[in-house]
């Protein structure tokens, strides 16, 4: 399994396995789950986690907890207007899933490791293996603001999805400008699943792209 994650900006929570929390926040993120936004000023965002999404308030801006940094591991988005709106980096791309060939008398022991991150000697340690999206055959949604949007960006994107973009840059310093765009829509889809289930696949990431395959040849025998 590959944890990938992203860097903050100096204010916004970076997105990751365990999402970053913003400037002057106390609270913080942990075991696959999502950073906080600055409860007492309402200005930044906290970075999405593998497990949720970031913790958004909605302070003074209306549309703040509806941008909230997605679930997987956005990076955090500003929430109140003003020169500072910058956005945390997002996780990368997990580890592409291999291709699998045994015989029908081989015996095979894959995990996952522990969705919790934790020692075993730490207070609160929990032996429980994470469930990757697509090995569940789920493909998470995928979102990127148009606060940096560029033409090196909509080239990376549309290459890695196979898919077209036309997104309008955000302008000047008002949150009103920026949009979260779903650049691969959440769906699910059972064909993406190993024959032989969870442990076998793509390592974890906010983007997750193959599964990889699991065949028995029994020419192999």
């Amino acid at each position: 399994m590959e944890l990938v994650v992203g860097g903050s900006d100096h204010a916004d929570g970076g997105g990751g396995y365990s999402g970053g929390s913003s400037q002057w926040c106390t609270e913080y993120g942990k075991n696959g789950h999502g950073g906080y936004s600055d409860i007492d000023i309402h200005r930044f965002g906290g970075g999405g986690g593998y497990l949720s999404k970031g913790e958004c308030e909605l302070g003074n801006y209306a549309g703040a907890t509806a941008r909230a940094s997605s679930l997987g591991g956005q990076g955090g988005i500003p929430t109140m207007d003003g020169w500072y709106l910058l956005e945390g980096g997002s996780g990368g791309i997990a580890g592409k899933g291999g291709n699998v060939k045994t015989s029908s008398e081989a015996k095979i022991y894959a995990y996952n490791g522990n969705e919790c991150t934790l020692n075993k000697t730490d207070e609160g340690y929990y032996e429980k293996p994470l469930e990757i999206y697509i090995q569940k055959g789920i493909l998470i949604g995928v979102y990127k603001t148009n606060k940096n949007w560029s033409e090196e960006i909509e080239n990376f994107y549309e290459k890695l999805f196979n898919t077209k973009y036309s997104v309008t840059k955000a302008s000047g310093t008002k949150c009103d400008d920026i949009v979260n765009v779903c650049l691969r829509q959440y769906s699910s889809n059972t064909n993406l699943t190993t024959s032989y289930g969870q442990g076998i696949g793509s390592g974890a990431g906010y983007i997750e792209l193959s599964n990889g395959t699991y065949t028995v040849d029994s020419s192999m025998n």
